[in-house]
């Protein structure tokens, strides 16, 4: 199980809601982005949004699709308003479990369900 499927069952199991955005690429694209990219390579999106709030901004999302950084070594790209607090703009790369742990973090201390 790839990182970004982790974070979908964490989250999953956490009940915690977010936004799934998947679209897989051609047969003949994901055989020649994958030579890159690895399995990531197969999407042309692969992305999980939490705290979107309707004006196309959001909380933290993740991506792991071709072209993202950490794609390549199986680790997720991580934008947001949480990340930019951290790094000033700049996506963090890591792997499921951080970016699990900063969602749930932010879900219980904001208490964004209510």
């Amino acid at each position: 199980m790839n990182e970004i499927e982790k974070l979908r069952k964490m989250l999953d199991e956490a009940g915690i809601p977010y936004e799934n955005r998947q679209e897989k690429a051609s047969e003949d694209k994901a055989k020649e982005r994958k030579a890159i990219w690895g399995e990531a390579g197969g999407w042309n999106k692969n992305q999980i949004i939490y705290g979107e709030n309707g004006k196309g901004y959001w909380r933290l999302d993740a991506l792991w699709q071709y072209g993202t950084y950490g794609a390549n070594h199986g680790l997720i790209e991580v934008w947001g308003t949480l990340v930019e607090n951290i790094t000033g703009g700049e996506p963090m790369v890591m792997d499921a479990k951080e970016a699990f742990e900063m969602i749930k973090k932010d879900w219980e201390a904001a208490d964004v369900g209510a």
